[in-house]
Order: C-alpha cells, then sequence, then structure tokens
C-alpha cells in the first residue's frame, strides 16, 4: 500500500512533545510491509529545522521531505508543500494527515476535497470540545470550513475517551479508534528505585503547558502527608514555567521539586524506571504515549480521567484514576503512598499487560484495516 503521511512537523522537531514520537513511530512501523513517504515543514517551535528541505532524506528508513515554511507560531504555512501535494497526492492510495488547526492540516484536507481523494486525519489531540470551547478564533475556523472538511473524512483516535469527545463534538463524524504505535519494548537496564526509601519518588513527564494540570498537582502535593520528591521532565514556555516555579515557591514546596528539562532515549526510559509513580493530571489528553511508557518500565500511574488511557489504567488496575479534582488528586497520591503491595503487583505485571495489549503486529493490523475502509468508502 502507497501511503502518504503530512505532518506540519516530524523529528527532530521534539519541542512539539508527543505527537512528534507518535507520528515517527507510524511511519517507521508502516514502513515495515507499505510504501511511506512523509511531507513536512522544517517547523522547530519559534525557529526552524536546520536541514535540506530542497531535496527527500531517509530518517531511520523513513523517505521524508521536509519543506520551508512560511509562517511561524502554529500556521506554519508552506506553499511549497501545498504545489508539491496538488501535484502529486494523487500518486497515493492513502493521504494520512496528523494533528489540526493549522495550515498543513486544514489546507490539505480542502485539496483533498476539491480533488475527490480520500482521506483519514488524526487530530493528535487537538481537536475536542476543550479545544474548540477555550479559542474563539478555532470556533470560527471550525464553524466556517473545519467541520465540513472533517465530515467528509475518517478521523482516526486513538482512545475511547477521544471517540466520545469528537462524538459529543459532532455524532456524523466517521470515526475509527486505533492506538498509536509505542515503544514498549525498551528496558531500562539501571533501575535504582529504593523500596525502602522515606522518599517518594514522582514523576511527571510532558509538554509543561497549560493543559497538563501542574498547577493542580502542586496544590495535591501542598497536602498531602508524606515526603517526596517530583521530577518534572518536559520543555514549555519560559515564561509559564516561571510562573509554576513562583507558584511551586508560594506552596512551600520548590524544595521537593527538580526540573529536568526534555529527556531523550535512555535517559527518559530512566526516569520512568527509577519512579516510584509516573503522574499525567491533564485537562485535556486524547492518549497519552508517557502512560504506556511508563506501565512497560514498571511504573504505576496516575491520571486524571480526562486522560484517554483512564479507562485502560482502571480496567486493568494499572495504578489511580481521580475525577479531576485537587482533593481527589490528594487522596490517590496519599494512597499510593500507602499502597506498596500494588505497586509491587504493577511493577511485576504491566509489562506483559502492555506487550499484549499494544503489540506492534496488533497496532499494525487496525491501521491496514483502516485504510482499506478509506480506500472502500464512497
Amino acid at each position: 500500500m502507497k501511503i502518504l503521511i503530512i505532518t506540519p512537523s516530524y523529528k527532530p522537531a521534539f519541542v512539539y512533545g508527543g505527537p512528534i514520537f507518535s507520528v515517527a513511530y507510524l511511519a517507521e512501523n508502516l514502513l515495515k510491509h507499505n510504501e511511506v513517504f512523509v511531507l513536512s515543514t522544517n517547523a522547530n517551535g519559534k525557529e526552524n529545522l536546520t536541514i535540506d528541505t530542497l531535496h527527500p532524506l531517509q530518517m531511520d528508513g523513513v523517505n521524508i521531505r521536509f519543506f520551508k515554511r512560511q509562517t511561524k507560531d502554529h500556521s506554519h504555512l508552506s506553499i511549497g508543500m501545498l504545489r508539491y501535494l496538488w501535484k502529486h497526492g494523487g500518486e497515493y492510495q492513502v493521504i494520512h494527515i496528523q494533528s489540526w488547526w493549522n495550515t498543513v492540516a486544514v489546507l490539505t484536507a480542502l485539496i483533498c476535497k476539491i480533488k475527490s481523494w480520500k482521506y483519514i486525519i488524526s487530530p493528535r489531540g487537538m481537536l475536542s470540545p476543550y479545544t474548540i470551547e477555550h479559542s474563539i478564533v478555532k470556533k470560527i475556523i471550525h464553524n466556517l470550513i473545519g467541520n465540513y472538511l472533517l465530515k467528509n473524512a475518517i478521523i482516526h483516535v486513538t482512545s475511547n475517551d477521544e471517540k466520545q469527545k469528537l462524538d459529543k463534538l459532532n455524532p456524523r463524524y466517521t470515526l475509527i479508534d486505533v492506538p498509536n504505535y509505542v515503544d514498549v519494548n525498551s528496558k531500562s537496564q539501571n533501575v535504582i528505585r529504593s523500596e525502602n526509601s522515606d522518599i517518594f519518588n514522582l514523576l511527571f513527564l510532558s509538554r509543561i503547558h497549560p493543559k497538563k494540570g501542574l498547577e493542580d498537582l502542586f496544590s495535591a502535593l501542598s497536602k498531602v502527608g508524606f515526603n517526596y520528591h517530583l521530577s518534572i521532565v518536559g520543555d514549555g514556555d519560559s515564561n509559564y514555567i516561571e510562573e509554576l516555579k513562583l507558584l511551586s515557591r508560594k506552596l512551600m514546596i520548590e524544595n521537593s521539586i527538580s526540573w529536568k528539562g526534555a529527556l531523550y532515549n535512555d535517559d527518559k526510559i530512566r526516569s520512568y524506571a527509577n519512579a516510584d509513580v509516573f503522574i499525567l493530571p491533564s485537562k485535556d489528553e486524547n492518549f497519552a504515549n508517557t502512560v504506556l511508557e511508563s506501565l512497560a518500565q514498571g511504573t504505576a500511574v496516575i491520571v486524571s480521567k480526562n486522560v484517554g488511557l483512564s479507562d485502560f489504567v482502571s480496567d486493568n488496575n494499572l495504578g489511580w484514576v481521580y475525577d479531576s479534582s485537587v482533593n481527589n488528586l490528594e487522596e490517590v497520591l496519599n494512597e499510593s503512598k500507602t499502597s506498596p503491595q500494588k505497586l509491587k503487583n504493577i511493577r511485576e505485571t504491566s509489562t506483559s499487560i502492555i506487550e499484549s495489549n499494544f503489540s506492534e503486529a496488533n497496532i499494525s493490523n487496525r491501521y491496514i484495516a483502516m485504510y482499506n475502509t478509506s480506500l472502500n468508502s464512497h
């Protein structure tokens, strides 16, 4: 099958967090049994990647063409990419658009509609009632053209939670649920977690953004009845990070927090393995690769009910899910500290549960089934 993946950004633009890894894992795994080509801009946050934008490249086996973008921020307008798509898009059986709310995704969908090409959209957490309600600009775009383009596509969601949110947004959408590919096979060889330590090691690993709920986590931690250390791994807006540091000082918890910046590869895996509990208090999260990455290292998780994988965590007893209130978060934090047997059970069982539910072969079959559905749709 010939698959064209179109994305506003691609690795090594890790500044964009989880979606960068999700799209790369998708391309690299599909490549094993399909012909895959990726189109991306040279976006890298406020800057641009220093990379060849004139010729196709190969990255970890994936053929990719980067294009210059004419606008930055989150619009990512790239006239060269759109021109290439207009000329060559019809050569592919599947056009798979990544993200939403940018000119790459929206204008690609518009071109596909004009050309009568079938297309699939993976919003990557960028399409939900939460995102539309928190932006008047997005609400206008959605009503003017976005909803029309989305109704004419297959929308790929990565969890039942995301599926329910989009169904509420518009019950006429065609939704297919296929989880992300996640690297669950890498194992840390240097685990230094201490079973008898008086300090409970907590980990937050994600993009640092207001929707991630760190304010709630800080408030809950200021009330818990045990000694802890919270490692915060990730990048974000420097002004917002300073606001969080000020909040930690006001709550008198700053001495219990380490700001690690972004970590990758072995350093990231080691941070999961050495934590007692991983915490993701997001207010809106369509999937959360980090939850599976943590569980693959045997580390239990605490997640809000707004995290896409919260049902999976509950159903398999792999940690704690709270109702998004600070008081309930405080309760589950205290409960996790006083549940050494549950933490031990999760360390012994979570890896096999993740591998059986999110195996590469299983996920690949589901992606191909989705692509065939698109090919056979009217």
